[in-house]
């Protein structure tokens, strides 16, 4: 009885420790993606995302991209990635450094009118060994100084040795809500056409 009371110890000893060091790893992650928005530092930013976040961000967005009818494309391009930007520049960026011109483009316009506050981990959830999510209370001040925390649930996923930022549905939701309205419009530009 008391060999299998220690080997119990013993067992969930080493667990709660080991949690304990990944949960500290994947915080400081966390934290640190926050310290790069505040900082507006969108390579930093990109490089806390897993390759394989930035592989899927960049094909979603092609995606929404090559749906843009061609008269709008120079629009649309400036809209994501900033003026006078080019779809042969952005064709020949990484995976990462896509994901980073995105942000500058549109996350640098967003962060002019709000600023992000403190980000305070409430706790990490794993969900499989190899994914977790962490939960915050971010603090946001938008426009005239209105502050306000909401909850935030950042997804975290290996990437060989190191913990890294997964897509989150709204991310992926956000693109694909994109493509509808796109769709949607050519749908009805379409129609117009056909009955005139």
């Amino acid at each position: 009885m008391l060999l299998r009371l220690v080997l119990t110890v013993l067992l969930f000893g080493s667990t709660a420790a080991w949690a304990a060091e990944e949960d500290a790893k994947i915080e400081a992650r966390v934290d640190s993606y926050f310290d790069t928005l505040r900082q507006g530092d969108w390579p930093a930013a990109a490089g806390h995302f897993s390759g394989r976040a930035q592989k899927q961000f960049r094909s979603m967005f092609t995606e929404v991209l090559d749906a843009v009818p061609q008269a709008e494309k120079d629009q649309a391009y400036a809209a994501f990635f900033g003026d006078n930007v080019s779809p042969k520049q952005v064709g020949v960026l990484s995976d990462r450094d896509f994901m980073a011109k995105f942000f500058s483009g549109m996350l640098g316009r967003v962060m002019k009118t709000i600023a992000v506050g403190s980000n305070n981990v409430v706790g990490t959830v794993y969900e499989k060994s190899d994914l977790a999510h962490v939960v915050s209370r971010t603090t946001v001040t938008g426009p005239g100084g209105v502050t306000a925390e909401r909850m935030m649930v950042t997804s975290v996923e290996k990437d060989g040795d190191r913990w890294a930022l997964a897509l989150t549905g709204e991310i992926e939701g956000a693109a694909a809500a994109i493509r509808a309205q796109l769709k949607a419009r050519e749908a009805a530009e379409k129609e117009a056409a056909e009955q005139k």
